[in-house]
């Protein structure tokens, strides 16, 4: 299975998960994927989830569980969705013998399960606003602790096997490969045409499964690949100009629509941001 779409760091290795904070900012959450478990715990408002053939909708206390190597994203949703992230530190899973065969539930509300997350959230949100706070001697266990009883939790009362997971086939690898080659190579001419070749794929299936698996056609994702990474490029600095360049837009008035159309503003506004 094709890994490495998205690399999620840890501020260090004994950090048993990153989290962030309960905002909505953006537009539109680009599908991805990455070999982390996530974790979105709704506090507010009602949105959706894509999460490979399935939308789920979340309302307050909803938890969604993101199975790793799993293509999910987030559509057009009202700003007053809100919800946590955390992702889990792969090598946290690993030290504490964790298995990877094992994929969890989706969709979950449960009274015990949100109060774990509470405990977690309210330690992060603690050492978010003040830093010294992760001095403290108890901090990193008691972190770690709540972590722990959070996947044994899941584990005990949410697990599926790998088995019965049916999103492990070809069909999904090949979208994967499809998605790594835009992220890579966005700057790029992209031709349907040069996609299916590298992908070795017939360019109308690959337009239809890339659909069905990400709900977007290709043009659609690398528009928004590109838009993403623009956005990155001109709050860091960059001119409008130059950053249309090097995210692969060779036509100044095209790059402002279209990163209107999937950032929901002007670049101008963002670079306001700085």
């Amino acid at each position: 299975m094709p890994k490495g779409y998205e690399r999620v760091g840890f501020s260090a290795n004994y950090m048993p998960v990153k989290y962030f904070p309960d905002v909505y900012t953006e537009k539109l959450i680009l599908p991805h994927f990455h070999e982390n478990i996530e974790i979105l715990y709704c506090t507010g408002g009602y949105g959706k989830i894509f999460y490979e053939n399935t939308t789920f909708h979340m309302k307050k206390d909803d938890i969604i569980i993101i199975n790793p190597n799993i293509i999910h994203s987030s559509p057009l949703n009202d700003e007053d969705f809100k919800y946590h992230c955390l992702l889990l530190n792969v090598d946290f899973l690993l030290e504490n013998k964790f298995p990877e065969d094992i994929y969890f539930e989706e969709c979950i509300r449960n009274s015990q399960l949100s109060e774990i997350l509470n405990n977690i959230i309210s330690d992060l949100k603690l050492a978010e606003d003040n830093p010294m706070y992760t001095k403290t001697p108890m901090y990193i266990p008691r972190l770690r602790l709540n972590v722990l009883q959070l996947l044994l939790f899941l584990n005990t009362k949410y697990t599926k096997f790998i088995a019965d997971n049916p999103f492990q086939n070809t069909k999904f690898d090949l979208t994967k490969k499809t998605m790594i080659y835009i992220k890579e190579h966005f700057s790029e001419e992209i031709t349907l045409d040069s996609l299916a070749r590298i992908i070795n794929i017939n360019k109308y299936s690959l337009t239809r499964m890339f659909k069905k698996q990400t709900q977007m056609t290709i043009f659609e994702f690398i528009n928004l690949t590109r838009c993403t990474e623009a956005k990155k490029l001109i709050i860091n600095g960059e001119t409008i100009t130059n950053t249309a360049r090097q995210c692969g837009f060779l036509n100044l008035s095209y790059f402002t629509r279209t990163y209107k159309k999937y950032i929901g503003e002007l670049p101008s506004a963002s670079k306001s941001k700085e």
